[in-house]
């Protein structure tokens, strides 16, 4: 073996770490044991290594303690990485920008009319738990009008065919022919 500065692997270190003295120092018990000097590589590795591992050690109890989030949530940003990042998706810069209005102001605009208490077709008010619908032709997306849950669900289910309508009208019409004959 040459004399001299003797670097050795990252096995090598992982092993000269239970022989550190005093990591805030460097002095290793190995030196006198391995007849070898180190380098000041070696000497960072060493040091590096074994307060990596007081770390770890120290946020596992953190972790267990409730005290700090574990690793795996996301990274931590410093102040000023977290303005940048607001300013870079500020109101109209954000990519899922949508012009600073609420879904029912948006739909209000195209409407051009504010959205009623009741349906437009039974006027009825909405029972508990039910609201208004944005009623739209799907075919080319042209606000229609403003109805409840149940008219909405009337009409696509009879897909907004007029025939179908018509012919549940009939039906409904003869059924009370029927009744009052009865």
């Amino acid at each position: 073996m040459p004399s001299g500065v003797y670097k050795r692997s990252e096995a090598q270190i992982r092993a000269l770490i239970a022989n550190v003295k005093n990591p805030k120092t460097r002095e290793l018990n190995s030196i006198s044991q391995l007849g070898k000097k180190l380098s000041e590589e070696t000497k960072k590795k060493i040091f590096t290594l074994e307060r990596a591992k007081k770390i770890s050690e120290t946020h596992k109890k953190l972790y267990k303690e409730k005290k700090i989030l574990p690793p795996f949530l996301g990274k931590k940003h410093l102040e000023e990485t977290k303005k940048k990042m607001s300013e870079k998706h500020k109101r109209e810069k954000n990519p899922a920008w949508k012009g600073g209005l609420t879904r029912l102001e948006k739909r209000e605009k195209l409407a051009g009319r504010s959205k009623p208490d009741k349906c437009e077709i039974c006027f009825q008010y909405p029972k508990k738990n039910q609201y208004i619908c944005f009623d739209h032709d799907h075919k080319t997306g042209k606000f229609r009008g403003w109805i409840c849950q149940n008219c909405n669900a009337v009409l696509g289910l009879a897909n907004d065919n007029i025939d179908v309508l018509n012919n549940m009208i009939k039906y409904l019409l003869n059924q009370k022919i029927i009744d009052n004959v009865l």
